[in-house]
């Protein structure tokens, strides 16, 4: 364990990143059984119980944290580990991840996903997430704040809640996704439904364009349409 130890804190730090910053495409695959590698969050925990260097890199280190908050994990592994994994990503960017299409989620666990990021909108550089019915008109109020820091944002709009009902939907012709007062930092935008009134994307930047001349790729997907992809290069 001496030479581990040793180990230049540069290269430590930057072996733990690659272990925070890698994670399955689809988001849930400890809870689908779809991998036998534990995530990121609860390989950083075991690290930090090896030895005292190692323990001091990640505890000194929030940013590695705020790529470990795939929340389909945390909120399996129990709400102390859930909260510790927040407190330890401090005012790091935040990389927060929650799909689980497959597996109806909890209302509760719904609710403080909802809370949490409204609460850390700014600190957010990548939000991939899956929008229930109950949640639809909070996700979209939450949208509507200007998105200060996020780089990256992939939302499926899911038509049905876990009875099958649509009955929580308002009678609109269309729901309205405004990124505030524009996305200055924002370079990928990925916007899906199904079973849902199509969806239109309402972004304000007439008067200053900058607002949006980092965005990269961008995906719109109405409900009932067939995926298509665009990519924009200003």
């Amino acid at each position: 364990m001496s030479g581990a130890a040793s180990l230049y804190h540069d290269i430590l730090w930057n072996i733990f990143d690659i272990i925070a910053s890698t994670k399955d495409e689809t988001g849930w695959q400890w809870r689908s059984g779809r991998s036998d590698e534990p995530p990121s969050h609860r390989v950083l925990r075991d690290a930090s119980h090896t030895c005292a260097a190692w323990r001091n890199t990640l505890l000194s280190s929030p940013s590695l944290w705020g790529k470990c908050l795939t929340f389909d994990e945390l909120f399996s592994s129990g709400e102390a580990w859930r909260l510790e994994v927040i407190r330890r990503s401090g005012d790091a960017p935040l990389y927060v991840t929650r799909l689980s299409e497959d597996t109806y989620p909890d209302e509760v666990e719904d609710w403080l996903m909802a809370t949490f990021i409204k609460s850390n909108w700014n600190q957010i550089r990548s939000l991939n997430i899956i929008v229930w019915a109950r949640l639809l008109e909070t996700y979209l109020e939450i949208q509507s704040l200007p998105p200060a820091n996020l780089v990256s944002c992939k939302c499926f709009f899911y038509g049905k809640d876990d009875d099958g009902s649509r009955h929580e939907y308002p009678q609109k012709q269309y729901y309205a996704i405004a990124m505030g007062e524009g996305a200055p930092c924002l370079r990928t935008l990925d916007i899906s439904s199904k079973e849902l009134y199509p969806l239109v994307l309402n972004i304000n930047i007439s008067a200053e364009p900058q607002r949006l001349s980092q965005l990269r790729e961008l995906q719109i997907n109405p409900a009932h349409e067939k995926k298509k992809k665009k990519k924009s290069r200003p």
